[in-house]
């Protein structure tokens, strides 16, 4: 999230229920696990599309209740992802990568203002 917050400063007043000003607090480590548990299991029902298409609509519908969030923040985030994956992901294959998240990213900002 640092990266994300150095690319797209205004993105941190979105997070200001988890504790944002304090990146090493239990809320926003909280946040960040649940972030990345879930990105984890839908990119583990990605060829279960039923079940995805429910979870992402659920997401969806998360977000586009919060004030600020749009599509083009998702698309840093979909940066951000991008250009972590290597330090965390063995054999890393961005291409697989951005098959997997696209669609993910997508079905989570569907209804947003761009």
């Amino acid at each position: 999230f640092a990266e994300l917050f150095n690319m797209a400063p205004g993105a941190k007043a979105l997070f200001t229920r988890v504790n944002v000003d304090n990146i090493h607090s239990p809320e926003f480590n909280g946040h960040v696990m649940r972030v990345m548990g879930g990105l984890d299991v839908l990119v583990n029902y990605l060829e279960n599309p039923p079940v995805m298409e429910c979870m992402l609509a659920h997401l969806a519908g998360q977000h586009a209740v919060r004030d600020g969030v749009t599509k083009s923040g998702f698309a840093v985030m979909a940066k951000v992802l991008m250009g972590s994956m290597p330090q965390v992901v063995e054999g890393f294959n961005p291409d697989a990568w951005k098959n997997c998240l696209i669609p993910i990213l997508n079905g989570m900002s569907a209804g947003l203002a761009p």
